[in-house]
């Protein structure tokens, strides 16, 4: 999505294409290139780009 104005408060309500497999693929993606892991607690509090930014800067430290 060229032309997709992705913002810290973005959230997956806002993406037309988006499901809970979209959902899943992403930390997928996110957890393999970062080497990190969420639990499920961690994973259910993320409601937008930020928190999951948040969440990937919190694990990184």
């Amino acid at each position: 999505m060229d032309d997709f104005d992705l913002q810290d408060s973005t959230s997956a309500e806002e993406v037309e294409e988006w499901d809970s497999l979209s959902h899943v693929r992403l930390v997928a993606a996110v957890e393999r290139s970062f080497k990190i892991r969420f639990s499920n607690a961690e994973i259910e509090k993320m409601q937008c780009v930020g928190d999951l930014v948040d969440s990937i800067s919190d694990k990184l430290g």
